[in-house]
């Protein structure tokens, strides 16, 4: 088996915990990484979603999934960062952000809470 056929399968078998698991670990053996830099890098790479989105909906361009897609995962390895240099976790994240909006919306969504 090749190299990259190796790779290919590595990147099939992650789940979404071993991506968390290999983020946190690129960000421990870092000094480099500290909120600052997370919150930077988050707000690049979300700048490039928003860019693509603009260049589809006001330029007529192709909506470039791929690269957002690949932007996305950018934006989730500076969120992870960010997680770790604030001694975070997704867990902790989902479970305030599932409080308030369920103290702001009930058990839907409407403009006039928003």
């Amino acid at each position: 088996m090749s190299i990259i056929s190796d790779h290919s399968q590595m990147v099939q078998d992650l789940k979404s915990q071993d991506y968390l698991e290999i983020a946190e670990r690129m960000t421990q053996s870092s000094d480099m990484i500290d909120i600052q830099h997370a919150t930077i890098g988050l707000q690049t790479e979300v700048a490039e979603i928003a860019d693509a989105v603009k260049r589809h909906v006001y330029y007529g361009v192709e909506l470039d999934v791929v690269n957002i897609k690949e932007e996305l995962g950018d934006a989730f390895f500076y969120f992870q960062a960010a997680l770790y240099a604030l001694g975070l976790s997704l867990e902790d994240i989902i479970k305030s952000n599932t409080l308030k909006l369920r103290n702001r919306y009930g058990d839907e969504f409407s403009k006039d809470a928003a």
